[in-house]
């Protein structure tokens, strides 16, 4: 009598055609969520720019658009490679001495589809008022 070792051809693509599904249903889920940690690294630098500006805020009576000023370790436009090295690149478009605007800008960096996009923070000190705006689909609102 003949006894079964293995598996028929049938049963191994049935297994393959139900790994494919369940990648197909994983993977954008998955590809959201780091852009969404992503997106957290960029609200950490901005919130540390922010951090940064009051304390020159409270020496100055101003605030200030240039980054070096700050001593805040976030890439800019200018850094080296950093379409290649990092997610984002920061900068501070306008400073005032009641408010600033500072933009984080998604670099090429593993992800061509929300590169060039941007979550811009202006902060208001007359009311102490942050607004968000911006292109990138997970900037706050």
């Amino acid at each position: 009598m003949f006894t079964r070792k293995g598996f028929t051809l049938i049963e191994i693509l049935i297994v393959l055609v139900i790994l494919a599904a369940i990648i197909g249903l994983a993977l954008p889920k998955m590809t959201s969520m780091v852009e969404k940690a992503r997106t957290g690294e960029a609200l950490q630098a901005l919130s540390a720019v922010k951090h940064a500006e009051e304390v020159y805020f409270n020496l100055k009576s101003t605030y200030t658009t240039d980054m070096g000023i700050l001593g805040v370790e976030v890439p800019t436009s200018t850094t080296p490679n950093v379409d290649t090295k990092y997610h984002w690149y920061y900068s501070i478009d306008s400073a005032s001495a009641t408010a600033f605007q500072v933009t984080a800008t998604r670099t090429s960096k593993s992800d061509a589809t929300n590169k060039d996009k941007t979550i811009v923070m202006t902060f208001d000190n007359t009311n102490n008022d942050i607004t968000w705006s911006g292109t990138h689909p997970n900037k706050p609102e």
